[in-house]
């Protein structure tokens, strides 16, 4: 029945989260038995980082109740057998190396170890929920026995528990050694009472004659046994790795939606691609129902990743966000418009929505526009001042291309996963990854997309290289040519600041932009005497409060500002944790765009580019296209996936990959075309034709099930009772309960 999901989950988890890591087969044991009995407990939250414990918890009356199941008469030996099996093949699972990568589809998580755990809970649900279900009186020796050892076992982790935390926070990936503890109140002390509780409920619903009230009584226990160990597991969690609030989500919600809400709904409502500079979270687009390229996602898209990153944005492992944007990369990609609390006019122009559009969208003045929005949680890195949707304006880029456009061939030959050695993040070995005809920065590889799309020979530089005066000055730094081939910049007095500083001549007016490859990343502070730098400091992807933070600008393209006149300088002070900063040698970091190159460049593709009808899905676009020979190249900037599904005037035609992560396709003859666009992926085709063909036999059981009961073939596999056996028991029941009666009618002897 389910298959319409699972079969979709492996589909996406071939573009990529089957690559994701290198795993060793080897076999070891992940964890000792007794650190499992402790995430049985309440209040047992180690880490959900990658050598974090599983999530075992499922409340302690379940604990107490499971192993009675074993020791009732009421179950048969095959239903014990069954469950001490399946019980050992999860617990086994989770502590042994090799079967928990099988089960992670053969990829170590990362993070949120065992994540198939929730059916070794639902399991241990099940199996007490019968016991207390089917007996009437729980046997007290049993749990006498199973509460003693429950107790010895919280006394024993409570004696050795700064032991168990040493050992839990030197692993790799472990708890921080600040955040983890053994809590003395909410697991031991806790644990102590509940066992205590529900030893004392249980005895009284044995002899109780209303059983219902007693139970009612137990469940309210049991609701808060489960609500206080959530909440301590809540804030351990958020010591250990932080999570947002819903006041921060409101707020972010509540000064954002007014621009996105105005631009989407009122100024424009066809299909495009747009951003924002400030980030909440990776998953904002998500939230504000932005069509853009920020985003995180377990089930990635590797190539689509990679190639974001090697056009200059902030792209990385399961990540991506609008970091590293610029108006040509921007183009390229359909980003038609830009949300930003910055100063984009001398690159856009005058915003084509301001505060005041906001404000006449929702029907108010600005003014209370700025009461109702500003924020108590999101502030400006640099003015410090809490922000308001009076804050961001939204441009539009006049250059952006449709999702899809007429290209040369030549598309097909370019190979933008081309590197040399300061750009290869993945290479073991400087030899393996040398490649003096690779691309050293995204400059140079958007330059090249450019050039393949128009098919011409020569290199279309739309970025163009700003010229270095010199050397760059040292301050307490000296320079060395590393083994790797590198530029290395180090301390000589690691108690000081070491400075590299660039010099330039660069055209007035422009846009300048940054790029510092290098095979080791280092973490820097750009400043300039100049001008102040027009991006903000980022760590991952975010940005970073204050003015005294470091980034990593290899990350990504970084915007350092419209140049003032033609004399550029450009500061690189050095982390104190790495005291060292290495470049490619010989090579110009800083690029500005040819804007009347890039214009004439803009204006020759959009000549044979896509125009979307108005009506459209997300899954299904429509439209028409002119090409101006046979055989045309169309390459959009889709995702390469093979589940779209092109259509050419009604004939579906074979899509293709180009630049290592677009979808494309050919027309056969010039002129007008129409085009259709369809996802529909086979996994889902099949997934659905299965759920369906499950769901039919589901009902059918159901319909039919007492005819079922008579093929004893169905009655041994699924444990069905016959018709016969159900009378044999319903006679046996009501014999038992006659009896019952007449003992307890009976009148002690005086």
């Amino acid at each position: 029945i389910a298959a319409v999901i699972i079969l979709g989950a492996y589909y996406s988890l071939q573009f990529g989260k089957n690559e994701f890591t290198d795993p060793s087969w080897e076999i070891n044991m992940k964890f000792d038995f007794f650190d499992l009995l402790f995430k049985l407990l309440p209040s047992s939250y180690d880490t959900v980082r990658i050598d974090g414990l599983p999530w075992l918890y499922c409340g302690l009356l379940a604990v107490i109740l499971t192993p009675l199941f074993f020791c009732s008469k009421k179950f048969t030996m095959r239903e014990k057998i069954g469950a001490a099996a399946l019980i050992l093949i999860l617990v086994l699972s989770m502590m042994i190396t090799v079967t928990d990568l099988i089960w992670h589809g053969f990829q170590k998580p990362q993070w949120l170890n065992a994540r198939f755990s929730f059916m070794f809970c639902f399991f241990i649900v099940y199996i007490a929920f019968r016991v207390f279900d089917e007996s009437e009186m729980v046997e007290t020796v049993p749990l006498a026995l199973v509460s003693g050892f429950i107790f010895f076992f919280v006394v024993l982790l409570q004696n050795f528990s700064e032991d168990f935390k040493k050992k839990l926070v030197d692993l790799s990936y472990g708890p921080n050694e600040e955040d983890f503890m053994v809590h003395p109140f909410a697991t031991v002390l806790l644990t102590i009472v509940c066992l205590v509780v529900y030893i004392t409920i249980i005895s009284v619903r044995n002899k109780a004659k209303n059983k219902d009230l007693v139970s009612a009584v137990l469940l309210m226990v049991v609701c808060g046994e489960l609500f206080f160990s959530s909440v301590v597991s809540v804030q351990d969690f958020d010591k250990d790795v932080g999570f947002t609030s819903y006041q921060s989500y409101n707020d972010f919600q509540v000064f954002m939606r007014p621009v996105t809400e105005t631009l989407t709904e009122e100024y424009d409502s066809s299909f495009y691609r747009f951003e924002k500079t400030y980030h909440r979270k990776l998953n904002d687009n998500m939230a504000l129902d932005i069509r853009g390229l920020s985003n995180s996602t377990s089930t990635l898209n590797k190539d689509t990743i990679n190639f974001l990153q090697y056009l200059g944005y902030y792209s990385k492992s399961h990540k991506s966000q609008y970091s590293g944007g610029n108006v040509v990369t921007d183009s390229l990609l359909g980003l038609k418009y830009i949300i930003s609390n910055r100063d984009y006019s001398p690159v856009y122009g005058d915003p084509v929505l301001t505060p005041t559009d906001y404000a006449e969208h929702l029907g108010i003045t600005v003014e209370e526009l700025y009461d109702r929005t500003l924020s108590s949680n999101h502030k400006d890195a640099k003015t410090d001042k809490y922000y308001s949707s009076l804050d961001f304006n939204v441009y539009k880029n006049p250059y952006a291309l449709s999702i899809a456009f007429a290209a040369s061939d030549d598309i097909y030959d370019l190979n933008v996963k081309k590197h040399n050695v300061y750009t290869g993040t993945d290479a073991k070995d400087y030899n393996e990854v040398y490649n003096p005809d690779g691309y050293t920065n995204p400059f140079e590889r958007v330059n090249a997309i450019y050039t393949a799309i128009l098919g011409e020979d020569e290199t279309v530089e739309v970025f163009k290289k700003a010229v270095q005066n010199g050397m760059p000055t040292l301050q307490n730094a000296v320079f060395s040519n590393s083994p790797t081939g590198h530029d290395k910049y180090t301390k000589q007095k690691k108690d000081e600041d070491g400075k590299v500083t660039y010099s330039y001549t660069v055209p007035e007016g422009e846009m300048l932009y940054l790029f510092f490859p290098a095979h080791y990343n280092r973490q820097i502070k750009l400043s300039s005497s100049t001008m102040p730098i027009f991006d903000t400091p980022r760590k991952d992807g975010m940005l970073i409060k204050g003015a005294n933070n470091y980034d990593y600008c290899d990350d990504r393209i970084v915007e350092l500002g419209i140049a003032p006149g033609v004399d550029y300088s450009l500061t690189v002070t050095m982390d104190n944790s790495y005291n060292e900063f290495y470049t490619k040698p010989d090579d110009c970091f800083v690029y500005y765009v040819d804007r009347e190159l890039f214009s004439s460049v803009i204006s020759k593709i959009r000549e044979n580019e896509l125009k979307l009808d108005e009506k459209y899905e997300e899954d299904d676009l429509r439209g028409t296209i002119k090409t101006s020979k046979d055989n045309q190249t169309v390459l959009t900037t889709i995702a390469y996936d093979e589940g779209w599904n092109v259509y050419v005037d009604g004939k579906r035609v074979e899509v293709k990959e180009a630049c290592g992560a677009l979808l494309s396709f050919n027309i056969e003859e010039k002129g007008e075309h129409e085009i259709r666009l369809v996802y529909r992926s086979s996994a889902f085709k099949v997934g659905m034709i299965v759920t369906v063909i499950g769901l039919a036999a589901f009902v059918l059981i159901i319909v039919f099930e007492k005819k079922l009961r008579r093929f004893r073939i169905v009655a041994f596999f699924f444990n069905v009772e016959s018709d016969e056996e159900i009378a044999q028991r319903n006679e046996l029941s009501a014999t038992n309960s006659t009896q019952g009666e007449k003992i307890h009618s009976k009148k002690p002897k005086k």
